[in-house]
């Protein structure tokens, strides 16, 4: 999937795999949507937080041609860090946390 401003297709390199795919930002919404709801939130009440993560991630990787998804992650979890110091709310970084797991 093309994020809009990506001109080029980005290719994760899934970790375990290693098998390529191309980047689809869906699936960071998807998982950051249900990070937020097993968290006990609403996710419109956090639309804009998914919006700047799935932002920030697709930024990083378009200028890259390839990248793993451990790197996305990274990108993810800086986001949600952010966001628990800047509301003191660690709930999402709790669920992300058992999303992962």
């Amino acid at each position: 999937m093309y994020h809009q401003g990506v001109d080029k297709m980005t290719d994760v390199i899934r970790s375990r795999s290693g098998r390529k795919e191309s980047y689809d930002e869906d699936k960071i919404r998807n998982a950051l949507e249900n990070a937020i709801m097993n968290a006990g939130f609403d996710v419109e009440d956090k639309q804009q937080f998914i919006d700047k993560t799935v932002s920030n991630v697709s930024r990083n990787v378009q200028i890259m041609s390839e990248v793993e998804s451990e790197q996305i992650r990274n990108i993810v979890e800086r986001n949600i860090e952010q966001d628990k110091q800047m509301s003191g709310d660690s709930s999402i970084s709790e669920a992300w946390n058992n999303y992962l797991k």
